[in-house]
């Protein structure tokens, strides 16, 4: 019989594994895979400074997908924490990209990303996404 805590392993082990089939259909602007690990009522929240929080719904997100090109990135660090079939990965996230129109959103990010424990397996329910902090 498994313990707790090697379920909780299984778990992250599980989450993380998700978490990088993502990283790598985001890469791709693959939307086919992306679908896959979304959950239905996935949204994407943007903390921009001085703006009201964004909501990008789990459409959009999709459409705006094959025209979000990174050309670098990193993840140079990442928590994650699970809560039975509730989970939290934190990151920290640097890239070079555009979106639709050319925008440069390059930078260096906190990411959250909520995933849920479907009967599909570990789907991302909701992703929270703010510039980090400069350094003192």
């Amino acid at each position: 019989m498994a313990t707790g805590e090697q379920i909780g392993i299984n778990a992250e082990s599980a989450v993380l594994a998700a978490e990088d089939r993502w990283l790598e259909a985001i890469l791709a602007r693959d939307t086919n895979a992306a679908e896959g690990i979304l959950h239905p009522d996935f949204r994407l929240i943007i903390g921009i400074e001085g703006h009201p929080l964004r909501i990008m719904p789990h459409a959009q997100w999709l459409a705006v997908l094959p025209d979000y090109r990174i050309t670098d990135c990193s993840v140079t660090d990442r928590q994650v924490s699970v809560y039975g079939d509730i989970a939290a990965v934190i990151l920290l996230w640097s890239q070079t990209a555009t979106v639709p129109g050319d925008r440069d959103i390059s930078g260096h990010f906190l990411i959250t990303d909520i995933w849920h424990n479907s009967p599909q397996g570990w789907r991302v329910i909701e992703r929270h996404s703010s510039r980090q902090e400069k350094a003192a």
